[in-house]
């Protein structure tokens, strides 16, 4: 992800990337869907790499604004060879950036990603140039959002009437899909920070910023908070009380409701060499065991896939319930934490009580 500038992501190289790309991921005449969040560049972005895409004869559907984790689900829905989406996820509106899916709706694995930079630096004026039938077309389906909605609300046919919910929009894409998710639910909603210009999108709000949720919470006397990421892949969570809880947190929770459900595969739970002491132990404690990886969702993925692990996930509340859905989605694991909710019939404070953080410091090492 990088700064929106002459000297970072520009026009001229998104367009190179979604040549390069669209060449590795289809095949003439096939299809690849694009999806964006609402921060000010993407629509550019957008239109540059839909240009690459159609030069290199692959048609593309258009699905304006949507969470990260939409596109696997339409990748699906439309048979399509692969997914884009344009976001710079928890960063600020300066910046932004270009996601890749598979035909299976997973991210692009590192070898992959490494031949489309090899791609990119042996493009030239000769290679882009196509014409007749060998362009690529471009269709819009924004129609079908809202059975993304559907997806998750099926995953978790859940009734929150009587429960009050608050959440914080982080000003980006969960302000045109997350009201409509709850409140199909039957969630009484106090919505915030959902502005969507994306020109403040992050800016002192949502997940990366979890004080605002926690005085929502304590404003409001909500039973539960939710705050977003911009392009909604992740969350931190508030309970009744106005405590923040982080994705550990959260982790632990779920996990361990699948435990006394029965339901955890293989008995196991996959994170990060970042986890907290007191989450792993916490866990422990419960019996269940606990795989580290390199810092990272993709990392996370590939030792959950290998592992036959169906939840996994970091701090920062990116959080893959691989038993439900191929990546981390923000309200699929909102819907999977008040699933326990009422399920336990106990407010978020007491439920969080499963574990304990221990001081921590990281560092960064260059």
């Amino acid at each position: 992800r990088k700064r929106y500038s002459k000297q970072r992501v520009t026009c001229e190289l998104a367009f190179k990337v979604g040549f390069a790309s669209a060449k590795k991921l289809a095949n003439i005449g096939e299809y690849i869907v694009i999806g964006k969040d609402n921060r000010p560049s993407s629509d550019m972005l957008e239109a540059a790499v839909t240009a690459g895409i159609c030069s290199a004869g692959i048609n593309v559907i258009k699905f304006g604004i949507v969470p990260s984790s939409a596109i696997p689900f339409l990748i699906k829905k439309t048979s399509a060879s692969g997914g884009v989406m344009i976001s710079a996820s928890h960063n600020s509106s300066e910046y932004n950036g270009i996601k890749f899916f598979t035909d299976h709706g997973f991210k692009l694995e590192e070898e992959t990603e490494a031949e489309i930079e090899k791609e990119i630096d042996s493009i030239n004026d000769t290679s882009l140039r196509s014409s007749g039938k060998d362009i690529g077309r471009v269709s819009n389906r924004c129609d079908l959002v809202d059975s993304y909605i559907d997806f998750l609300t099926n995953l978790y046919p859940l009734n929150l009437r009587g429960l009050k919910i608050a959440i914080d929009c982080a000003n980006g894409v969960a302000s045109f899909i997350a009201p409509e998710a709850y409140k199909k639910l039957g969630a009484a909603l106090s919505v915030h920070s959902n502005e969507e210009s994306g020109e403040n999108i992050n800016y002192m709000c949502g997940s990366t910023f979890p004080e605002n949720i926690s005085n929502i919470v304590k404003k409001t006397k909500s039973d539960i908070g939710i705050a977003f990421d911009g392009d909604g892949d992740r969350l931190i969570v508030s309970d009744e009380k106005g405590n923040i809880l982080d994705g550990e947190f959260i982790m632990a929770i779920i996990v361990n409701f699948l435990k006394n459900e029965e339901k955890l595969k293989n008995n196991l739970l996959v994170t990060t060499v970042m986890a907290n002491l007191g989450f792993v132990q916490a866990l422990k404690n419960l019996g269940i065991k606990v795989i580290t990886t390199d810092v990272g969702d993709r990392f996370v993925l590939i030792e959950m896939l290998k592992r036959g692990s169906i939840i996994g996930g970091e701090q920062s509340g990116h959080i893959i319930l691989l038993d439900k859905y191929t990546t981390g989605d923000g309200i699929l694991t909102s819907l999977a934490l008040l699933n326990v909710l009422i399920k336990q019939k106990q407010p978020l404070s007491e439920l969080s009580k499963i574990m304990k953080k221990y001081p921590q410091v990281l560092i960064n090492v260059e």
